[in-house]
């Protein structure tokens, strides 16, 4: 399938005209992200950057010469995908409870696509389908909002991680995978000029979970196409999201050891902030966490052209690497939390 730049054009030139005109807004309603102990920057921050990247994308999609009422499934996504973000505005604007989320928004999310049908195909059993699907939604919605702890991180990630979908949309011939990676990938791109450090705007929590649910939905179109390998495809949408599924793995371990609650004792002990603490500052950190995700999309490239066999070696020789990884970012400089000082939040 031929590719159009025209969703990606779009999607870039809608998000970086209109995000300005986002922040003047928010400014004036003070959504702010204010300094704290556990953040890195030291004047607020606009919030709800979200916005001009969901606006970019939705005009993207929509109007860039792609008919989405034909296409039941990528109508569905939008509703589940604007349900997440109006939580997430909620939460911006200190009127929802943190762990509604988490708890509420993004089950909600993975059980909508699995009525409509539009969740894994890969087992005999549909039992087993739904529960990677609500499993795969959720952890990958949630560790894509943990992510987001430095400027330009969760939007660079994303960058990459929807440019690597889009050419197996190329390579599958899939359409919607196309039109919603590209979208998605020119909306980041108008965002990050703004976003990258010093930012002077941040996603917000509406933010990093829109775009972690539309990175996991995309994951589930990749390992339901039936133009890849059967036995591997379900490897590729991991190996794709590597630095959120490696960063919430590392702060999951690190935290049990230390006898605290992973998702309810917020931290600067990410592998950003880990990164960061050895004196790289954060443009150095971010990219070199952008090296992480695209050597994640070529190794996935890679796989998709092998057997099963030298796959499943390398995948099992990632997890051992990644094993190590974590075992090595343990003994990297962090700020630990203490046991009394829990907070309901998820960071």
């Amino acid at each position: 399938m031929l590719f159009n730049f025209g969703p990606l054009l779009l999607a870039f030139v809608i998000t970086f005209s209109l995000t300005p005109f986002i922040k003047k807004m928010v400014v004036r309603l003070g959504v702010l992200d204010h300094p704290d102990s556990r953040k890195i920057h030291s004047n607020p921050i606009p919030l709800l950057g979200s916005l001009g990247v969901y606006v970019g994308f939705m005009i993207g999609v929509f109007l860039a010469g792609f008919d989405p009422f034909s296409h039941r499934a990528l109508l569905i996504v939008m509703i589940a995908a604007t349900l997440l973000l109006m939580v997430g505005v909620l939460d911006d604007a200190g009127l929802l409870h943190p762990q509604v989320k988490l708890m509420g928004a993004m089950p909600v999310a993975g059980l909508i696509l699995i009525s409509s049908d539009l969740g894994l195909t890969l087992f005999p059993f549909q039992i087993l389908n739904y529960f990677f699907t609500l499993f795969w939604v959720v952890g990958i919605t949630a560790a894509y909002n943990l992510l987001d702890g430095m400027d330009g991180l969760s939007t660079g990630v994303c960058i990459i991680a929807s440019l690597f979908y889009l050419v197996f949309g190329i390579i599958t011939g899939d359409g919607p995978l196309i039109w919603i990676a590209s979208s998605l990938s020119g909306a980041c791109l108008g965002f990050l000029i703004y976003n990258f450090h010093p930012a002077k705007i941040f996603l917000g929590d509406s933010g990093a979970i829109f775009l972690g649910f539309m990175l996991a939905y995309m994951g589930l179109r990749v390992a339901n196409n039936e133009s890849l390998p059967v036995l591997t495809r379900w490897m590729l949408p991991i190996i794709i999201l590597l630095v959120p599924i490696f960063d919430t793995s590392l702060i999951t371990i690190s935290r049990l050891r230390r006898g605290l609650i992973p998702f309810l004792h917020p931290g600067k002990d990410h592998s950003h902030h880990r990164l960061f603490n050895l004196g790289l500052g954060q443009r150095k950190t971010v990219l070199i966490i952008y090296l992480f995700g695209f050597a994640g999309g070529l190794l996935s490239l890679c796989l998709s052209k092998l057997s099963s066999f030298p796959c499943y070696l390398i995948f099992s020789f990632l997890i051992i690497l990644l094993l190590a990884l974590i075992y090595f970012f343990e003994k990297l400089p962090y700020e630990r939390q203490e046991l009394n000082k829990s907070v309901i939040s998820t960071s």
